[in-house]
C-alpha cells in the first residue's frame, strides 16, 4: 500500500517506464486490429450494396421474362463476385428453378444441399429444405421428404411447411392427418391479401382429399 499520492504516482511512472515498449506494442496491435475490423466491415457493406444492385437487376430481368442467356450471367456474378453475401444464396435458389425447368433435377438437388450446408441464414436453409421436399415428393422419395421436413430449423409452423406435411401424409395414404395438416396451414396464414391464392390452393386440397376419402370408402 502507498502512504501518499506521490508514492503511488511514482510507482505508476516506474511501471510505465519498465513496460513502455510492451504497452506501445499492445496499443499498435489493438489499434491496427480495430482499423482492420473497420475496413473489413466497410468492405462487407460495400459488397452487400453492390450485390443488392445486381440482384435487383436479376429480379427485374425475371419479371420482364428475359431470356436465360441474360439471366444466367447475373446469377453467376452473384455466386462468384459476391459469394459472401445472402444474395448469393438467393441467386442459387433461382438457379434451382432453372435447373428443374431444364430437367436437371440432380443438379438442382446438389445446389439445394450446398445452400443447406453453406448458408449462414437459417431462413434460406429452410427454404432450400422445403424445395428439396417438393422434389422428393414429386419423385416419390417419401422417406427422404419426411427426413428433410424434420430438419426444418425455424419454419416448422409455417404455412408452406404445413402444406408439405399434408402432401406427404396424403402420399402416405393418411388422408385424415393430411386434412389436419392442411387446416393447420390455413390457421397459420397471415392476414394478408398476398396469401389469397395460397389459401385457395390449400382449401382446394382439403376438398379434394375429403372427396377422395369418401369415394375410396364407398368403393
Amino acid at each position: 500500500m502507498y502512504e501518499t499520492d506521490e508514492q503511488q504516482s511514482e510507482a505508476l511512472h516506474k511501471w510505465v517506464r519498465k513496460y513502455f515498449k510492451l504497452i506501445i506494442a499492445f496499443l499498435v496491435i489493438l489499434f491496427g486490429s480495430y482499423l482492420g475490423w473497420e475496413q473489413w466491415q466497410q468492405h462487407r457493406m460495400t459488397q452487400a450494396h453492390k450485390a443488392s444492385i445486381v440482384f435487383s437487376h436479376l429480379i427485374s430481368s425475371i419479371q420482364d421474362n428475359a431470356s436465360t442467356q441474360k439471366i444466367q450471367p447475373l446469377i453467376q456474378s452473384l455466386e462468384t463476385k459476391y459469394s459472401n453475401t445472402p444474395y448469393a444464396d438467393l441467386a442459387q435458389l433461382l438457379k434451382v428453378k432453372y435447373s428443374i425447368d431444364a430437367g436437371h433435377t440432380t443438379q438442382a438437388i446438389q445446389t439445394l444441399k450446398h445452400i443447406i450446408t453453406q448458408s449462414h441464414q437459417p431462413a434460406l436453409r429452410d427454404v432450400a429444405r422445403m424445395r428439396l421436399v417438393r422434389i422428393f415428393l414429386s419423385t416419390h422419395r417419401l422417406k427422404a421428404a419426411q427426413k428433410m421436413l424434420q430438419k426444418l430449423e425455424i419454419s416448422q409452423q409455417s404455412p408452406l411447411a404445413w402444406m408439405l406435411h399434408g402432401n406427404l401424409l396424403s402420399e402416405q395414404n393418411q388422408p385424415k392427418k393430411a386434412v389436419k395438416a392442411y387446416k393447420n396451414a390455413l390457421k397459420s396464414l397471415p392476414e394478408d391479401p398476398k396469401w389469397r391464392l395460397f389459401k385457395q390452393h390449400i382449401t382446394a386440397k382439403i376438398a379434394w382429399t375429403l372427396r377422395h376419402t369418401q369415394s375410396t370408402q364407398l368403393g
